[in-house]
């Protein structure tokens, strides 16, 4: 029996299983077990004390050990996953019976049965050429002993694992061959350095900590989590050895591998909410918590009412030539629109973010898709054109157990807006802590919304850039301790940062325009990381302000970059650089 998780673990709340009281510890051995089929994902098991939790054991123990075991073949295919990606772009070959020895190895000491299955078409496509349809599929499927569970895991795409019957169907496939895993009739698997690096650090890792491989499996987040980076790290830097490349300048990247289960988060069921994104650890404001490419792309805005019929062909197009289990995935997302347009369009529709600022494209995430909204969003994603990727980046520090939430909306739309917007677009309505405000609190955040709208057209003219530049420039001041007050962060910041500079620097004054560009730069390093165009545009400008094409619109307040005070108080240099009355 494993000990309820404590108050740190992802937050909810539920009635104790064994005396009905509200408790907040759920049962660790089977938190976050994967869901079966079409079942909904497995309840959490609340217990308010140890007492009760050992009073209910009885009770939920043959429940728990099932998601144990469920949760670590989840597991043992991510790692696997993670090994036959870094295999396959180093340029090595995994065999399907390597596959099927590296899983067996890894549940070795887990109830179930590992089999090796081959696949092919339940018919034979016409008319058609597609790469997924082609030639047999070599699988392994994993039998939970004694239930009517089976997984398979796919040699195209390790993790996640999917349903047995469910890969079946929706791959429109049949069991050409299966039968036992029998390593006996392989004599020369050992001689695959993947399979002996594999037995080789499970080996040490037991030894190491005194803990079997399939406890590890078994384990709580954190120890999982602890272990496995280090495993695959191990693994590849043995296999090296094995084929006899030595290191050659690998070791440093492979063991600093992280399995497909991010180490920052998880996705797990959320009470109303469907799945959600979680931290798992500590994540200080300004980390990059995702960096992921689109599954799928479409033109234009998916959530505009015309040409549904054009985007369900482009959607079905790209779907086609995925593997089935990111089609499964595609799928599983969440659709407000039920039958009112055809299933993936409605998904799309409810799901697709832009690629970019006015960007005319729009893709599908499947990871960043199970990201809910907050008005006080604690994250925010950017298309990094740079990357051709979307990246999520915290904004403030998020704790573990807290959730990972972006906004759906823009932040500067007051209360009664945001909720119309919400509930019109996503079909929910925010009880966040912005929204759960007293209406006296949100009466007030709502004027401070109405004035940050007024400042931001005031300040967007152009205008007041040479007109009123000393007025121009304490507005975006205004601006900045408004979105304080408001607890909005994000890519407003570094925007409103960016009207500053450039006030500063169209009137001459390098100084100010220094400072202005170094906040600038690191406000947008924050939430997009330093390899965003933005990021970069700005670092130049920090280096040298007078590039910037407005450089010398004036010189009103002409003024040297050297020209920066130094040993004034904190207070004193703000008032300095903001031109407060009274300043020096």
């Amino acid at each position: 029996m494993k000990p309820a998780e404590s108050k740190s673990s992802p937050p909810g709340r539920g009635s104790c299983s064994a005396c009905s009281k509200e408790a907040t510890n759920s049962c660790a051995g089977c938190l976050n077990a994967p869901a079966y089929d079409n079942e909904q994902a497995p309840h959490r098991t609340f217990y308010c004390g140890s007492q009760c939790q050992k009073a209910h054991w009885k009770t939920h123990k043959i429940e728990c050990k099932l998601l144990q075991t469920r949760r670590a073949v989840h597991r043992a295919a991510a790692v696997l996953d993670a090994l036959i990606g870094v295999i396959d772009a180093r340029g090595d070959e995994v065999t399907p019976i390597s596959l099927a020895f590296c899983l067996a190895e890894s549940l070795d000491e887990i109830d179930v049965t590992v089999r090796e299955v081959t696949v092919v078409p339940a018919n034979e496509p016409t008319g058609t050429d597609t790469p997924s349809h082609r030639g047999p599929r070599f699988l392994c499927k994993i039998i939970l002993n004694n239930t009517d569970e089976a997984w398979a895991v796919d040699r195209s795409e390790a993790y996640p694992p999917l349903p047995w019957d469910q890969y079946i169907q929706d791959g429109c496939l049949k069991v050409s061959s299966e039968e036992g895993l029998s390593l006996h009739r392989y004599p020369e698997l050992y001689g695959e350095c993947l399979a002996m690096a594999l037995e080789h650090q499970i080996a040490s890792m037991v030894a190491a900590r005194n803990m079997q491989f399939g406890a590890i499996l078994k384990a709580p987040e954190s120890i999982f989590q602890s272990e496995m980076n280090g495993l695959v790290g191990g693994i590849l830097a043995d296999s090296n050895t094995t084929a006899g490349q030595g290191n050659k300048g690998a070791d440093k990247s492979t063991r600093e591998l992280q399995v497909p289960f991010n180490p920052l988060y998880h996705i797990q069921p959320l009470p109303g909410k469907g799945q959600g994104m979680v931290a798992t650890a500590k994540i200080p404001k300004g980390t990059r918590i995702l960096c992921e490419s689109p599954t799928v792309k479409m033109p234009g805005n998916p959530r505009d009412s015309a040409g549904a019929a054009l985007l369900n062909t482009i959607i079905a197009q790209q779907l086609a030539s995925l593997p089935i289990q990111a089609r499964t995935r595609f799928h599983a997302l969440h659709n407000k629109w039920g039958s009112e347009f055809p299933a993936a369009v409605g998904i799309a529709k409810t799901n697709a973010l832009p690629l970019g600022h006015n960007s005319r494209e729009a893709g599908i995430f499947l990871e960043a898709s199970r990201i809910n909204h907050s008005c006080r969003n604690n994250a925010e994603n950017t298309w990094n054109h740079r990357l051709d990727k979307l990246t999520i980046h915290a904004i403030r520090d998020i704790e573990p157990g807290e959730e990972i939430t972006i906004s759906y909306v823009d932040g500067f739309l007051r209360y009664d807006e945001r909720h119309a917007r919400l509930h019109s677009a996503f079909g929910f309505r925010c009880v966040c802590e912005r929204c759960a405000a007293t209406p006296a609190e949100r009466k007030k955040s709502d004027e401070r919304l109405r004035r940050l709208v007024s400042l931001e057209e005031e300040i967007g003219d152009g205008m007041g850039i040479v007109m009123t530049p000393v007025s121009c420039l304490r507005k975006t001041h205004e601006m900045l301790n408004l979105l304080g007050q408001e607890g909005i962060g994000g890519s407003t910041i570094p925007r409103v940062y960016y009207d500053a500079f450039q006030v500063a620097i169209a009137n001459g004054d390098q100084a100010r325009a220094k400072v202005l560009a170094v906040r600038w730069y690191e406000s947008r390093v924050m939430v997009e990381g330093a390899d965003s165009e933005d990021a970069v545009k700005a670092k130049a400008l920090m280096e040298r302000p007078s590039s910037h094409r407005l450089f010398g619109t004036t010189m009103k307040w002409k003024q040297a970059v050297g020209k920066v005070p130094r040993g004034l108080s904190e207070e004193a240099f703000e008032s300095w650089l903001w031109r407060e009355k009274g300043a020096v």
